[in-house]
This record gives structure tokens, sequence and C-alpha cells, in this order.
């Protein structure tokens, strides 16, 4: 079953491009990092400042966003995977009321 936020883009037929963005390696009982680097990609700059981070998990996100390569993210947030990349790039990130955003699909 598609995402249901998937179908509601493509109903209004808004153009999603399909990629995975960068994100941190975790290695295990480690479950947050607030660096964006990874051994396939290497590491993921602040787009304001190339010395600085723009987060860990959805780091490539933000960085992305704010870099204006794409006007629009989604993803998932417990413990600031959305709302730290974003203040960290100069963005807002809001983290919904749980359950409102599907679950599914990530």
């Amino acid at each position: 079953m598609k995402n249901l936020i998937y179908l509601f883009l493509t109903s209004i037929t808004l153009l999603l491009i399909g990629c995975k963005s960068q994100y941190p390696d975790l290695e295990p009982g480690i479950y947050a990092d607030l660096q964006t680097y990874n051994a396939i990609h290497g590491t993921t700059n602040n787009p304001h400042n190339l010395k600085h981070t723009p987060g860990g998990s959805s780091g490539g996100s933000a960085a992305a966003l704010a870099s204006g390569m794409t006007p629009l993210e989604f993803g998932s947030d417990i413990g600031g995977s959305i709302r730290t990349p974003a203040n960290f790039c100069g963005l807002f990130g809001h983290k919904p009321t749980f359950d409102i955003i599907p679950q599914s699909g990530h």
C-alpha cells in the first residue's frame, strides 16, 4: 500500500522527487546523532556554512530544503529528527501530533 502522503501529493499533481537524502550511519545502541555522515556519501554540510553540520537524522533533507533543491520535505520526528536539522539550517520544522501523519511508508 502506498503512503497516504504520497497519494495525496500525487492527487494534486505535485511532482515528487524520489530520492532518499543523506542520513547518518548509526552503530548498534546509538539512537541519535547530530552530524550527517555515512560511508557511502560522505558528509553533508550545512548550506549556510560548509564548516557546520545540518544536524543528524533528517540533516540531508534540511540541507536540501535550505539550499533550494526542494520546496518541501516530509519526515518523522520522535526525538527531534525534523526539528533539530531545521533549526541548524535556519528553517522551521514541525512535529505533528502523534498519528496525524501516517506512521507507515517511511
